[in-house]
């Protein structure tokens, strides 16, 4: 079954995967293995070259276990490591949204112990 034969677009994968019988929150089991969020999977596809194709794929099979999602990694052209590599760098940490509106905070340097002053 492809997103065609459904009649949605790529741009539709979220819509289709319901369509396949999987809820936003099983999507979120299928990808904690890789430390992602629900809304996260959209991203972590392009940035791993997924091709709307393959996308479908995984969608219709959200069991696919860590060793599994290696397997498949490889046949994209990444090696084990590159693979986890990218995907640790799609975890979103909250230092990342930092609000640029708060000013640093500035830094007092220590004063120096009294056996050190000249």
């Amino acid at each position: 079954m492809s997103s065609q034969n459904l009649g949605l677009s790529c741009s539709e994968l979220e819509v289709s995967s319901k369509n396949l019988g999987l809820s936003c929150s099983e999507l979120e089991v299928s990808s904690k293995n890789l430390g992602l969020s629900c809304s996260e999977l959209e991203v972590s596809s392009k940035n791993l070259g997924l091709s709307c194709s393959e996308l479908e794929v995984s969608s219709q099979k959200p069991g696919l276990s860590f060793s599994e999602q290696r397997v498949s990694s490889k046949n994209l052209g990444l090696s084990c490591s590159e693979f986890e590599e990218r995907v640790s760098k799609l975890k979103v940490s909250p230092s990342n949204f930092a609000s640029s509106a708060n000013p640093p905070i500035p830094h007092t340097p220590c004063p120096l112990h009294p056996m050190l002053n000249p």
